[in-house]
């Protein structure tokens, strides 16, 4: 519902609206607003992959979009909206100016997510139509089918930045992978790298940096760099560009890490 949206652009929720509450009375329906908010973790994190382009990568087909990401308002209501001139669509402009979509599961979502505490939600959309009265020609143009794999895609990308608390390691394992990575032998080096690309430590990223820092072993290094690499998510991305290589093999090693990463995910 904002002009500045393409096709295909994905729109990640920071407000939920259900607009489906109010008062009809013979003046009309007036709105009586109910919004929700998704978890604010995994918003934070949701941002943080819309303000990178890293996400276009990770379609199932490998192909390359030119897609944008925003973070902005979302109406939900039980109604497919297909028109700029309705007594809905008037709604929607005056009173959920801030919405820049509209669906019909998200407030339902929200709903079940405040509920239950432990089932934290976001709420993201393709952009497969205008809600202008071309709903039909823009969905046999393909665009429903091309605005979900978007979105899919951003969803398999912020995925790759949540670590689950059920799968996470132990403060106290994770102290221990980290004293060996930086003190132990360098065969407690390597299985404490190989621990770190598991994806289970939520520090890891900053702990492998530190490791790189601290020592000068070529071996152990390069795997500190593959490790990173591994991981796939935007930080450690960012981190092996920051890296300050020491050897010639460990320049190749970040080259190598950072054009894999670089590929679509399969």
């Amino acid at each position: 519902m904002h002009p500045d949206l393409k096709f295909g652009d994905v729109v990640l929720a920071k407000k939920i609206y259900a607009i489906h509450g109010g008062k009809e009375d013979d003046t009309g329906f007036r709105p009586r607003p109910i919004s929700w908010q998704p978890d604010h973790g995994h918003l934070q994190r949701a941002e943080r992959v819309a303000e990178d382009d890293a996400w276009r990568n990770a379609r199932p087909d490998r192909r390359r979009v030119e897609a944008k990401a925003v973070v902005r308002a979302i109406a939900s209501g039980e109604v497919v909206l297909d028109s700029v001139d309705s007594p809905l669509a008037r709604i929607l402009k005056e009173q959920y100016n801030d919405a820049a979509a509209i669906e019909m599961e998200g407030a339902g979502a929200a709903v079940a997510s405040h509920l239950n505490k432990s089932l934290p939600m976001v709420v993201l959309r393709g952009i497969s139509d205008y809600a202008n009265g071309q709903k039909e020609a823009a969905d046999q143009d393909g665009w429903q089918e091309h605005a979900a794999r978007n979105a899919a895609a951003f969803a398999v990308t912020l995925l790759t930045e949540l670590i689950p608390d059920r799968w996470a390691a132990s403060s106290q394992a994770a102290r221990a992978v980290e004293e060996d990575l930086l003190y132990g032998s360098a065969e407690q080096q390597i299985a404490a790298t190989d621990a770190l690309s598991s994806g289970r430590f939520e520090n890891a990223v900053s702990v492998l940096v530190r490791g790189f820092e601290a020592t000068l072993d070529p071996d152990v290094t390069c795997r500190i760099i593959a490790a990173l690499g591994r991981l796939r998510t935007i930080l450690a991305r960012d981190a092996l560009r920051t890296l300050k290589p020491r050897y010639r093999i460990e320049e190749l090693a970040i080259r190598r890490a950072l054009e894999a990463w670089q590929e679509p995910l399969e």
